[in-house]
């Protein structure tokens, strides 16, 4: 009996939930497409003009200053482990939000493996002599077209803007993805025509993913957000015993890994069971 009560607060909660937040398709789609735009002009004439590794020395050398550990934070931001997990702080709250980021997470992975695949252009790493650029973290070779950490800092965002009301916010949301692609310029992992692709790509996956979910809803029913969920909260347990790439990032990563780890077993766990308990048949009076 308890079992039931518990398992009806947790669909109360769902159900209240999964389509209480409105589809902002019209405005977004402009906002993004605007973004796209941006990003293939500058791209195309950038390349035409000064070539695939151009830029590359002045903005490694502008994060020079920035300290190790802090330009490994953010950088890290872009893991895609990480950004799965950052989800969970929003799964509860706004169901239609984690649906969506899910499903443009799977269409931007498979863009991105298969752009690396395809170009598998050489990093900084494999080109300039060692010392010559600011250099944090591993050194990576292969496999730079595009920045995949850019791509996922992207396609959060674009993620986020869907939802978003007002033209500034949705302008904000990727604004706080440029300082993750811009990173993978400062550790010496990517060249900027590859944050620039990554960019690009993570915005479009949200153009492609977004009619998928509003057709495909399974996502956002109380079976297949749960299933999210449960396997989001798999991520976070794998993030909390994984040392990252970026060990000065250890604390951040484990930080966020804890944090969400504990909202979701409060909003899943701890909160219908209070909510069950509360519940109680009434007992009737004596006469």
């Amino acid at each position: 009996m308890k079992l039931d009560r518990y398992r009806r607060a947790v669909l109360a909660n769902l159900d209240a939930r999964c389509h209480a937040l409105p589809w902002r398709r019209a405005h977004a789609a402009r906002t993004v497409a605007w973004w796209l735009l941006a990003a293939g002009v500058i791209g195309a004439t950038w390349f035409a003009l000064a070539g695939y590794h151009a830029v590359f020395h002045p903005l490694n050398d502008w994060w020079r200053p920035v300290p190790d550990w802090l330009a490994e934070c953010v950088t890290y931001c872009g893991d895609s482990l990480f950004a799965l997990v950052l989800l969970l702080f929003v799964a509860q709250r706004y169901p239609q939000l984690l649906w969506l980021a899910a499903v443009t997470a799977g269409i931007a992975t498979l863009l991105s493996r298969g752009l690396k695949a395809l170009f598998d252009t050489a990093r900084p790493g494999a080109v300039l002599p060692p010392g010559s650029f600011h250099l944090v973290g591993p050194l990576y070779q292969t496999h730079s077209f595009p920045s995949g950490h850019s791509v996922t800092a992207f396609a959060l965002a674009a993620s986020c803007a869907w939802f978003m009301p007002r033209p500034w916010m949705r302008w904000c949301a990727f604004a706080l993805a440029v300082p993750v692609g811009l990173s993978r310029i400062g550790v010496g992992a990517h060249w900027p025509m590859d944050v620039l692709a990554g960019a690009a790509v993570g915005s479009a996956s949200v153009l492609l993913g977004a009619p998928l979910a509003m057709r495909w809803d399974w996502g956002m029913r109380p079976p297949g957000h749960l299933l999210l969920v449960v396997i989001l909260a798999g991520c976070g347990v794998a993030l909390l015993l994984r040392e990252p790439v970026y060990p000065l990032a250890a604390l951040w990563a484990h930080s966020v890994a804890v944090g969400a780890l504990a909202l979701t077993a409060w909003g899943y766990l701890v909160e219908p069971a209070l909510q069950a308990a509360d519940r109680r048949p009434a007992v009737p009076r004596r006469r």
